[in-house]
């Protein structure tokens, strides 16, 4: 006997599974249509509940590895919050205080040195637009029939827009994220939550698929967390990295405030060419404008540059690309191709999606994955 027969119509028959299935299917249209009016009335409210999640699918493969260790998921994720809050804390206690000491002291000495920074630069211009004028004939045969002065002036509003549209998206998004107080009390809470509860989560959000698509869904679903997973935590130590060889190369070169500009440094690089273009001119900037003479200035840019290129094509290939699967020049052209397409965010987010879009393709043509069986022949091995 059927447990759940099909409902009669008003003439007492039976309606037929197709009329059926129109029906439930128009019911389940008009239930997602609502549930999506309602995400976008309160679209607002949803980025920090959104990150929160994003945060606990990238911290469950550590909280699954402490329980692999007998402790239960509620004490793991108070371990992983301990550890958080104690690491902060001495941070807080070792650095804070001298980076806002730096601060201060650049802030009250930011006049002088914006005075110094124009009378290097006019100097320049100057000696520039002599050496101009001792070979103008030579110059203009060339091509260049521009003083540099003259140069200087057409461009400057142009690269002077650049910087300013740089510094003002940085400046909008610091204070963008300071401005959301209450995400500093709603993140730190839902995470807790979301981490205690995630597998039945991820359970209950795969059951919403049809069932031919779970296992696929479920597959694809773990490697995805796990690429941005290892990506972010490549990321964040090759910051740290970045940040603490800065420190000690501009405390080497006598540099003034070197824990706030090695910092600053660490937390730019996340912005590939733009954060370590402003690292490098902030560090070279400080060397020409406190005194320092212009070999001095000359030398802490080329110790930057060498750092930098030795990060950028030594250390992050290999632990950023190398840890999301990536070959380095596959992790270097996903770079461009993010900064060409979607800017900054681009940049930030290209090797994760990479990654994941190589995996896919893995998934989905596994022959991607064969190695070619050819033939080579060696035709200097021929016989005349």
């Amino acid at each position: 006997m059927n447990a759940n027969p099909l409902p009669n119509t008003a003439d007492g028959n039976k309606i037929g599974p197709s009329r059926y299935s129109w029906k439930k299917g128009v019911s389940s249209t008009a239930l997602i249509i609502v549930f999506a009016v309602f995400i976008w009335s309160v679209r607002s409210v949803l980025p920090p509940f959104l990150i929160a999640f994003f945060l606990a699918g990238l911290l469950n493969p550590l909280v699954v590895k402490l329980e692999s260790g007998k402790l239960s998921r509620l004490r793991a994720v108070a371990i992983i919050y301990i550890t958080f809050f104690i690491t902060i804390s001495i941070a807080g206690v070792i650095l804070i205080p001298i980076t806002v000491h730096q601060i201060t002291e650049l802030g009250r000495n930011v006049g002088t040195y914006s005075s110094n920074l124009r009378g290097y630069t006019d100097r320049l211009t100057r000696t520039a637009d002599e050496w101009y004028l001792n070979h103008e004939g030579n110059l203009n045969a060339l091509g260049f029939r521009e003083k540099p002065s003259d140069y200087l002036n057409s461009h400057t509003g142009v690269i002077a827009q650049w910087v300013s549209g740089v510094l003002s998206t940085i400046k909008s998004a610091i204070l963008t994220f300071l401005g959301q107080v209450l995400w500093l009390i709603i993140i730190p809470l839902a995470l807790f939550y979301f981490l205690l509860d995630f597998p039945a989560l991820r359970a209950k959000l795969i059951s919403l698929c049809p069932p031919q698509y779970q296992g696929s869904v479920d597959y694809i679903s773990r490697d995805i967390v796990e690429i941005f997973s290892h990506y972010i935590r490549s990321l964040a130590i090759v910051c740290l990295c970045y940040g603490g060889v800065a420190t000690l190369l501009f405390m080497a070169l006598g540099l003034r405030y070197p824990v706030f500009l090695g910092l600053a440094a660490g937390v730019l690089y996340a912005v590939p060419y733009v954060g370590p273009a402003i690292a490098f001119s902030g560090a070279v900037a400080l060397s020409l404008t406190t005194g320092q003479s212009v070999l001095h200035a000359s030398l802490t840019g080329l110790s930057f540059v060498v750092m930098h290129v030795s990060f950028d094509y030594g250390v992050t290939p290999k632990m950023v690309g190398g840890s999301v699967g990536l070959h380095p020049l596959v992790n270097i052209f996903a770079l461009m191709c993010g900064a060409t397409l979607f800017g900054i965010w681009g940049m930030l987010l290209a090797v994760p999606c990479a990654a994941t879009i190589q995996m896919l393709l893995f998934y989905f043509y596994p022959a991607i994955k064969e190695k070619p069986k050819l033939e080579f022949h060696d035709d200097t091995a021929r016989q005349p």
